[in-house]
């Protein structure tokens, strides 16, 4: 913590040079090569704000010359014009990060596409196991006819609301969104391609609270895209090869219109913040909900990260997969979306 005004034991330094001071004698002259974050995790370094010929500051010099600029703090830490520092100023900071942990996120789980005991059952319990510690979670989904067990949900370590239909699980989430329940929702497809414990790995990301959204990509693994090529044997090399080009012509479609990348834009698992997945027009479960909630995230310049998460690729034959038309649909959505206003 630098001086406040100069003395003479320190004339004509600036707080940029008392810190380098400070290296030098805490290292003996620069004899131990000790990083620095082990000697000084902080630089409090006063920014006066104003000048007094007769109680000369000490100036803040080159802060641009720090190797970390993360370590340093630069404020107005005077006491009034006292000359003294503020301990209210200098130490509140620290005292809240330790005292006051940052209250856990509060995550609403749309499970979708399941149309199974066994599916909704099997994420239920990889979510269960993997489950992010400092997050709240409630989870939506629809009730299998052959899920009657209500102890089952009583076990899990989460709220767990079992709604008629798909359709009310979507309506039950969106309105839990626009009351303030949640503060990010995930939408997860629940059709056994996806595991639940990526969703709980998605969560960790948010718990800082920075980011708007959380994205899942397939792409993001050559491997298991390869192999979900190899399950579609069935189909025509042809459509292979439309449905592998489809899918880099969405992604470029939002570098080239928003300039950023978007690897897996059909993906089935993402996290969004609740207040903008509650904002689009397009039901939760629909089909170009993807391109929707992209294109809004872009068009806000908002923080999206965009992660790898395992994929588990189903034969054509037990899932149903995003046609060519489907993928035209997409790209229609993404230039609508861009070009014709209020069109969320």
């Amino acid at each position: 913590m630098t001086n406040l005004q100069v003395d003479a034991e320190i004339a004509g330094a600036s707080a940029v040079h008392l810190v380098d001071l400070a290296l030098h004698y805490l290292t003996e002259k620069g004899r131990h090569r000790i990083p620095t974050p082990f000697l000084i995790t902080h630089y409090l370094l006063n920014d006066p704000q104003h000048t007094e010929p007769d109680r000369p500051y000490v100036p803040l010099g080159q802060v641009e010359t720090f190797e970390d600029p993360r370590l340093a703090r630069i404020g107005f830490y005077e006491d009034g014009v006292t000359g003294r520092h503020d301990a209210t100023k200098v130490i509140t900071p620290f005292v809240e990060s330790l005292l006051r942990p940052s209250p856990p996120i509060n995550v609403g789980i749309l499970l979708y596409g399941a149309h199974s005991a066994n599916k909704l059952t099997q994420s239920l319990l990889e979510l269960a196991r993997a489950r992010a510690p400092r997050a709240e979670l409630t989870v939506y989904a629809e009730r299998p006819s052959a899920l009657a067990d209500d102890g089952f949900a009583a076990r899990l370590p989460f709220r767990l609301e079992l709604l008629p239909s798909e359709q009310d699980a979507e309506r039950r989430i969106r309105q839990a969104a626009a009351d303030g329940t949640h503060d990010y929702l995930m939408l997860f497809e629940s059709s056994g391609m996806y595991r639940g414990d990526d969703a709980a790995a998605l969560i960790g990301y948010l718990e800082a609270g920075r980011l708007d959204a959380v994205w899942g990509s397939r792409r993001l693994s050559v491997r298991d895209i390869d192999v979900s090529y190899r399950q579609r044997r069935a189909e025509s090399p042809l459509a292979r090869g439309i449905s592998r080009i489809g899918s880099h012509l969405l992604s470029l479609a939002y570098l080239g219109l928003y300039g950023r990348y978007v690897a897996d834009t059909l993906s089935g698992v993402r996290a969004i913040r609740a207040s903008q997945a509650a904002a689009v027009r397009v039901p939760l479960t629909h089909k170009q909900v993807n391109q929707h909630l992209l294109s809004a995230l872009m068009r806000r310049r908002a923080d999206l990260l965009e992660v790898p998460v395992q994929f588990l690729p189903l034969s054509p034959q037990r899932v149903r997969r995003t046609s060519a038309g489907e993928g035209l649909q997409a790209l229609t959505t993404i230039l609508r979306q861009r070009f014709v206003p209020g069109t969320e």
